[in-house]
């Protein structure tokens, strides 16, 4: 927890959704195990009661953590990972060279 550090000023952001996100998610299993025992109870088989629930409850956090990653401005891939490193050159396995022979 940096307070007043340089970089400081977006770390209390993302922080916040990594908190909502954490939040969240047993929200959602609880939701998903009271779905899958109401289908059960319904009258629908354990496959459609247990499988339905988990992937709505999958995807549903699947998305919710794209959109917080978006929102906190984290990006994925080879672009966030090149950032953290002062000359890129310390790791290869990008796949393409930045400029590092020249050639």
């Amino acid at each position: 927890m940096s307070g007043g550090g340089t970089g400081g000023g977006s770390e209390p952001n993302t922080n916040k959704l990594l908190l909502v996100l954490m939040g969240v998610i047993p929200l959602v299993v609880l939701v998903a195990v009271a779905a899958a025992y109401f289908l059960v109870r319904a009258g629908f088989g354990p496959i459609v009661g247990a499988g339905v629930p988990f992937v709505v409850a999958t995807i549903f956090v699947i998305g919710l953590s794209v959109a917080l990653g978006r929102a906190a401005g984290v990006s994925g891939g080879a672009e966030g990972s090149s950032e953290d490193r002062s000359d890129g050159s310390e790791s290869g396995s990008g796949g393409r060279p930045r400029g590092r022979d020249g050639v």
